[in-house]
């Protein structure tokens, strides 16, 4: 199959992290990433699972704070 594409960088994944804080609409998101809505959709699953790790290991730390609250709200 084609899942297997370029690797991800850091700065793509924090840009896809600010797009759906900011509410973005999916063909927004593949528009600014160039890659494919379903390179999205695995992107996105593939984060959860490793912020859902991340909580596991971790000790309980305040949650740093999101995009809330930056630049206009719609």
């Amino acid at each position: 199959g084609g899942h297997r594409g370029i690797r991800w960088t850091v700065n793509e994944d924090n840009l896809l992290c600010e797009l759906i804080a900011a509410n973005a609409s999916p063909t927004l998101i593949c528009a600014k990433l160039r890659r494919s809505p379903e390179s999205i959709r695995m992107r996105i699953l593939a984060l959860k699972k490793r912020r859902e790790k991340q909580t596991h290991h971790l000790p309980q730390t305040p949650e740093i704070p999101d995009t809330k609250g930056r630049g206009p709200q719609h």
